[in-house]
């Protein structure tokens, strides 16, 4: 997760101000570094070579353009609107498609879906 010294800022001011108006500019700011970092997953994943890439640049790249849905849905997903901090496309779309909660054994065909919980369920 990304926090940067203006997300901080702005909370410290909420704190402080009197005022019970919503201050866009934080809004703003969140929605340029989803932007950008999308717009370096995707230059990462589709122009560049493996072989150039870093590690953390590899779990982020996008290999394709997503669709328009996918596109506003993480643009627009009230996470990353209303209270941030900023998340991963990636990280991202593999909550929405549940992937990131399967424990996989090398065969697609035998991966399991595990409960989205830190809690094991009793049977």
């Amino acid at each position: 997760m990304v926090f940067s010294l203006y997300d901080v800022m702005n909370f410290l001011w909420l704190m402080a101000s009197t005022c019970s108006c919503f201050p866009i500019s934080s809004r703003l700011m969140e929605t340029t570094k989803k932007i950008s970092s999308m717009a370096f997953s995707l230059h990462d994943g589709t122009k560049k070579k493996e072989s150039e890439l870093t590690r953390d640049q590899r779990e982020q790249c996008i290999r394709q353009l997503p669709g328009l849905l996918e596109y506003y849905s993480y643009m627009f997903s009230f996470h990353n609107v209303m209270i941030g901090p900023m998340v991963w496309y990636n990280d991202y779309a593999s909550f929405i498609e549940g992937s990131c909660y399967k424990v996989a054994d090398g065969d697609p065909a035998t991966d399991k879906d595990v409960e989205p919980s830190p809690n094991v369920s009793a049977h």
